[in-house]
This record gives structure tokens, C-alpha cells and sequence, in this order.
């Protein structure tokens, strides 16, 4: 038989992994669960509802997310300078930050791409703004984008992302709006 040893500090640390770890799949089956949820046109359970600091799920969002390369990291900027608090499900506002920055990110290789992220705030509502410097989306698409099962020529997609995220947006009280340039950007707002 072999045996290793472990120090101290490496059992902490190998504990700690296989809790992160752990989290991670309670998270994944719970967005799952939410999702076929959605799908049967069930609403969104708000037993899990917390107030949160917006700031800061959107950097746990952006440290956390599954990036393809470490150089994607860098395309994305932020402005988070207005912090407000949002009564919400966490795990799923990230993985609605998530979805949107996973569909910028399919553009990456455009031309002068990067992201925005940013917070603000107007008269009556308190913004999360994604804008990305892609090719935009043609006006004509804009009304079928949040539409289940909708795709827009991107290989891979379900067409459940944004169906989903205006799902859960609404379920916090708020709404998702989607305001492009083709050619030029996308920006989506979640007020």
C-alpha cells in the first residue's frame, strides 16, 4: 500500500476545494432546477431572495466566470462605481451576468471588441448595464431575441439563455431591454 503524507495546511486547503467544489454543483443544480421551472411556466421560487450588494456580484461574476483563455478576462471592463443593493437570488443574477457575458464573448474576435459593465442609477431605477463592441443585433431580431428557443445563426445555443434571464430579471421585480447598433454594439439593461 502507498501512503502520503499531508500537512495541516494542505487538509485545510483540500477541504476547502471539495466544499467549493460542492457549492459549485448545489449552485449548477439549482439554476437547472430553476431553468425547467421557467420552462413549464412555473415562477421563479423567491424563498432563496436576499439583499446583495450589486458591486459585488457582478466582480464575483467576473472572477468566477469559465473563461476559454485568460486574455478573454481582459476584454472586459468595469465601471461599478454606483453600488446599490438588489433583493434577489444571487446564484441566479450570476448566472444571468453569466449568459449575457457568454453571449458578448462569442464575438470576441471581432474587430476593437471589449465589454462594459457598468452600474447607474436615473430618476426611478437602478441599472446593470452589459455593452458589448460586437457586430450588434439588426432591429429585426430585437423583438425574437428574448423569445424561448429563439437563435440567431450562433452555433451551439438553445435558445434559452435570454428567454431564461428575462425570466428571472422579471421574477426580481425588474426588466431586461436589449439596445443594439448593428455594426457597432449591444448593449442589454437590466433595470
Amino acid at each position: 500500500a502507498v501512503s502520503y503524507s499531508l500537512s495541516r495546511s494542505g487538509l485545510i486547503h483540500l477541504h476547502q476545494t471539495i466544499e467549493d467544489s460542492a457549492g459549485i454543483i448545489k449552485r449548477g443544480n439549482k439554476i437547472i432546477d430553476s431553468i425547467l421551472t421557467s420552462m413549464r411556466g412555473d415562477d421563479i421560487d423567491s424563498n432563496d431572495f436576499i439583499r446583495v450588494s450589486v458591486k459585488e456580484i457582478i466582480h464575483t461574476a467576473i472572477s468566477s466566470y469559465g473563461y476559454q483563455a485568460p486574455e478573454e478576462k481582459e476584454l472586459i471592463h468595469l465601471r461599478t462605481d454606483i453600488d446599490f443593493d438588489l433583493y434577489c437570488d444571487k446564484d441566479l443574477l450570476i448566472y444571468v451576468l453569466f449568459n449575457l457575458l457568454k453571449n458578448s464573448l462569442y464575438y470576441q474576435y471581432t474587430g476593437g471588441f471589449k465589454v462594459e459593465i457598468s452600474t447607474d442609477h436615473n430618476n426611478d431605477s437602478n441599472l446593470i448595464k452589459i455593452k458589448d463592441y460586437g457586430p450588434g443585433i439588426s432591429t429585426s431580431k430585437l423583438e425574437s431575441i428574448f423569445d424561448g428557443f429563439y437563435t440567431s445563426g450562433k452555433t451551439g445555443g438553445t435558445g434559452l439563455g435570454l428567454h431564461f434571464c428575462r425570466r428571472v430579471i422579471e421574477a426580481f421585480g425588474g426588466q431586461i431591454t436589449c439596445n443594439p447598433q448593428e455594426g457597432k454594439w449591444t448593449e442589454f439593461t437590466i433595470s
